[in-house]
Formats: C-alpha cells, sequence, structure tokens
C-alpha cells in the first residue's frame, strides 16, 4: 500500500461511514496479448451460435496500461530471455513455483455488473449472467518457460511462465481457454499471473453492449495468485475501440468485474481468522497484536482541541473482522470497532474502522492506522457518531474523519485526530486551494 494516509483503507458503508472497497494490486511484468475486432456495431456480435463476440477477428499483438507503469529497474533492462524445459528450470531450483502452474479447481464466484449510470455513455450493461453467486471452474498448465537472466551482478534470475489456462462459470455465462497468461516464477511457492484470453473464442450466455464504436478490440482479462493452498483471482471483459488501446485517451467498456473466491479479500491477499496465531509475525494473532494495542500506545493520552482547551482522550479497538493479509509483505487490512473516548465529554466515538498493519524486516510494527469519517446530519453527528460541542454555524451537515495512528515510520505522524468540518446538506465541505476548510471546523489532536 503506497500510501497510508486513511484514503487508502478499505472502508465499508456502515455506521455513518461511506465508502468502497478498493484493491489495491501493482504489476510489474510483461503481457501476450490476444482481441477480437469486430465490425458488429453496439452488440459486439454478443449471442451468435453462443459466441461471446461472434465476428471478432484476430487484432494481434497490444501493449496496454493493464500492468505496471513504472519504468524497468536497470536489472529487468539487462535481462536475457532464452527457452528452458520444464526439467531444466526444476534443476536450477525453480521447482516449487513450477509446482503451482498445474492445477484443476472449481471456487465460488461471484459477478459485479456496472449500471447505466456507472458506464455513463459508455454503452448499456452486460446481460447474460447471474447477480447471485455462482462458481468458477478453472485448469491451468504450463506451455512455454523462458529462463531471464539479468548481465547485472547482484541482479537475481527468474521466470516467465506461459500458462494454458481454461475456465467457465457455472451460471453458463463464458466459457474460453488460451495460452495469453503470463507468470513471473522465483524461487519461491507463490506466484502472480496475469493475461488477456481472446473474446473471439468465448462462447456462453453473456451478452454485451458497448458503444457504438465502429471497430472494437476485445479481451476476458485475468489477474491470478497462486500458492499451494489455492488460487485467487479477478476476471472480466473488456471491449475496446480499436486504435485507442495505448493512447492516452483509451475508449474502453469494461461493464463487469469478477472475483473468486467470495470474501473481502483481493486476489494478492489471502483471509485469515482473528485467532490464527500466523497472522503476524512472532506468532501473535490478529486479536493478540490489538489487545497488546489497546494497553500499551492506545491508552490515555492528553490532547488538545485546536480552540485551544486540553483534555483526556482514550482509544481502542475491537475484535476484526474481514482480515485479509497481503501474500508478498504480510501486511494485514481489517475492519474493527473503534472507540475514542475524551474526558470533556464532547468525543464518545463508536464506530466501525477501517485498520491497516504492516511490519518491518524485524517483525515490529511499522505502520498501524485505523480511520473511518463520512458525511452526516449535524443531528447524527451527536446522536449517532458521538461528537458533540462543535459549532457549525447553522450548517446542516458535517464531515468528520478520526484517524487514530499508534505506529508510523514518521514519527511525527504517530498519534491521533479528529476533524469535523460543517457543510450543506450531504455535501462534501468548501476548502480553499491548499484544502483548509473555509467553513466553520475544529479538530482534536494527540499527543
Amino acid at each position: 500500500m503506497a500510501n497510508h494516509d486513511g484514503g487508502s483503507l478499505r472502508t465499508r458503508k456502515q455506521g455513518g461511514l461511506a465508502g468502497v472497497s478498493a484493491w489495491g494490486a501493482g504489476l510489474s511484468a510483461l503481457l501476450l496479448a490476444a482481441g477480437c475486432a469486430s465490425n458488429a456495431g453496439s452488440e459486439g456480435g454478443s449471442g451468435e451460435d453462443g459466441l461471446i463476440c461472434g465476428k471478432c477477428s484476430v487484432a494481434g499483438g497490444e501493449t496496454s496500461d493493464f500492468g505496471s507503469t513504472l519504468p524497468p529497474t536497470a536489472c529487468q533492462l539487462s535481462e536475457v530471455g532464452a527457452p528452458i524445459d520444464e526439467a531444466g528450470a526444476r534443476a536450477l531450483g525453480f521447482g516449487a513455483a513450477l509446482d503451482l502452474y498445474t492445477r484443476s479447481f472449481t471456487a465460488p464466484f461471484a459477478w459485479t455488473g456496472r449500471t447505466s449510470d456507472e458506464l455513463g455513455s459508455g454503452g448499456a450493461p452486460a446481460q447474460g449472467y447471474s447477480a447471485d453467486p455462482t462458481s468458477i471452474t478453472m485448469q491451468t498448465s504450463i506451455a512455454e518457460i523462458t529462463h531471464l537472466v539479468p548481465a547485472l551482478a547482484g541482479c537475481a534470475d527468474h521466470l516467465r511462465v506461459r500458462l494454458h489456462v481454461s475456465l467457465s462459470t457455472a451460471d453458463g455465462a463464458i466459457s474460453v481457454s488460451g495460452d495469453e497468461l503470463n507468470a513471473d516464477a522465483k524461487r519461491a511457492a507463490s506466484s502472480s499471473a496475469w493475461g488477456r484470453l481472446d473474446l473471439r473464442q468465448a462462447r456462453g450466455s453473456l451478452e454485451l453492449h458497448p458503444p457504438a464504436w465502429p471497430d472494437l478490440v476485445g479481451y476476458f482479462s485475468l489477474l491470478l495468485h497462486f500458492d499451494p493452498e489455492a488460487v485467487r483471482g479477478a476476471a472480466w471483459p473488456e471491449l475496446i475501440r480499436t486504435g485507442t488501446e495505448n493512447s492516452d485517451v483509451r475508449a474502453s467498456y469494461r461493464p463487469l468485474d469478477g472475483r473468486f473466491p467470495i470474501d473481502d479479500c483481493n486476489y494478492r491477499q489471502r483471509f485469515v481468522n482473528a485467532t490464527d496465531p500466523s497472522a503476524t509475525p512472532g506468532g501473535k494473532s490478529v486479536i493478540d497484536f490489538i489487545t497488546q494495542l489497546n494497553t500499551g500506545v492506545l491508552a490515555q493520552q492528553g490532547a488538545h482541541w485546536s480552540s485551544g482547551e486540553q483534555t483526556q482522550v482514550h482509544a481502542s479497538v475491537g475484535i476484526p473482522e474481514g482480515i485479509c493479509q497481503n501474500i508478498e509483505d504480510g501486511s494485514l487490512q481489517y475492519f474493527a470497532p473503534l472507540d475514542v473516548v475524551s474526558s470533556d465529554g464532547r468525543i464518545n466515538l463508536h464506530v466501525t474502522a477501517s485498520g491497516y498493519n504492516s511490519f518491518d524486516a524485524t517483525g515490529a510494527p511499522d505502520e498501524v492506522i485505523f480511520s473511518g469519517g463520512g458525511i452526516v446530519s449535524a443531528q447524527e453527528l451527536t446522536q449517532t457518531v458521538g461528537i458533540s460541542g462543535v459549532d457549525l454555524g447553522g450548517r446542516p451537515s458535517a464531515f468528520w474523519d478520526a484517524t487514530v495512528r499508534p505506529f508510523s515510520p514518521n514519527a511525527t505522524a504517530v498519534g491521533g485526530k479528529i476533524t469535523v468540518a460543517a457543510s450543506e446538506l450531504n455535501s462534501a465541505p468548501l476548502t480553499d486551494d491548499n484544502g483548509n476548510y473555509t467553513g466553520p471546523n475544529e479538530s482534536l489532536i494527540w499527543p
């Protein structure tokens, strides 16, 4: 997670909190792309003989913004690739990674469709899929292996593994296969793969309704993460107006997103139980970690209002739920009850907050942050959120934000802050060009 200022955290609509689950996932590698071009007007040829893109023809390679936008590293620029067979790759120590790729499984799967309002002028909603949870069946196998060896000293070699994938959803929406999936294999039993399958080959009941572009390129995109226990993934169909694939103004139609399995975690995370002792370094569960916070750094501290009054504040975090652990760096994201109480009686906050915990190389807490907020009526601010004594200047609504940060790489950021700013009815508060509130506002800050 590149930015932990509270806006980058997962949030949910509950008890005055409003937000959207965010999937943060940067990728860095090569995509092999194959697509389809269509003259089918606004319908893309959907539904003809069971083909989702019935009038498509192969469009050729495309380099997209699907992967990382970061420039290649010096190590990557120095790499030289050579074909290698599986036995040779195993002899070089890549067996644990290669064992991940030959799989056959069925997993719970959910589609999330975009409405006409969300699509705007970008076509109509997709049809022919189940809005209820379904399942996905997938088979993967190794098609080709390339050994990438950097010329620079100190850079590690790795494999680019092209995979064959065949998949279908139980709701009959799509069945497709292809060899356009690439995995980056290191000497570890965990690996990600990404790519785009040729939508020209896809069959099923899924109906796509893109804008009336004269020519289209179509893909079924996949993001997969392999580990020994399971495969997690995201998938979606996308149609792109031919000629805009690599332009700054890309015309695309993406009416539908799919994911598996169905939980609060994204494809590069794993779900963990609150009592799982492997969730944090040192064999502590998330509950153990939070208990330690509650009896230590979250205990009562001196605080002051931006208007000058002094008080004491006590924060505590409850039992978490929806805990997701990043498979690569071990960081945690979850939701948990957050209580903040001030001794002057003005703060009596009891809300569901999003939490983020990361750990340094020694296993010590590096960044720990809890955040919640939203826009509420003046009455709800006092009666539901639990913040009182703030002069809203007669405004009917207020924006509030609570951030508690017991650990941070930046020592000056450690502590907490609750901010309230007056706003018009259900709208964001007014700010100047520097983001400072221009209407009535007040903050409680600690330590």
